[in-house]
């Protein structure tokens, strides 16, 4: 079970999660924190067992407004390209951004987690090294 992979995980990496379900919504979650060099970021991991599949997803603070959506999903669409695993989404009704992958883990045990590990720092890292660009990107832009 992908559940059991993501318990084990955080019990190895001592990580501190939640594990919650949004109203409206009947996938499960687990809400972590990743520790960057310049802030703290909050990810959920979502393992959905029918489809064999984990979300990651790293939740920024950028919001854009309806007027600069189209503008920075070109930006978005720029950085996107450059990335291997994850890539940024932005919701299209509140302009939220995230950075999110999909994984489909196999493997032993610890072959899954070492996969779930990588993907986890890999949406950290790509929201650690372009986030702050966005940021300036959107403040240029007000």
């Amino acid at each position: 079970m992908l559940e059991d992979i993501l318990k084990a995980y955080i019990r190895e990496k001592k990580i501190v999660a939640v594990r919650f379900t949004p109203p409206g919504s009947d996938a499960m979650r687990y809400a972590v924190q990743l520790k960057g060099a310049q802030r703290l970021w909050e990810a959920c991991v979502v393992p959905l067992e029918q489809e064999q599949m984990l979300i990651i997803y790293v939740r920024t603070e950028c919001r854009v407004t309806a007027e600069k959506r189209l503008e920075l999903a070109n930006r978005l669409m720029a950085i996107n390209y450059q990335l291997k695993l994850a890539s940024f989404q932005m919701e299209p009704e509140t302009g939220e951004i995230t950075v999110r992958a999909c994984i489909y883990p196999f493997g032993t045990a610890g072959e899954r987690m070492k996969l779930l590990d990588h993907a986890l720092n890999l949406c950290g890292l790509a929201a650690e090294s372009y986030v702050p660009g966005i940021e300036s990107f959107l403040a240029d832009r007000l």
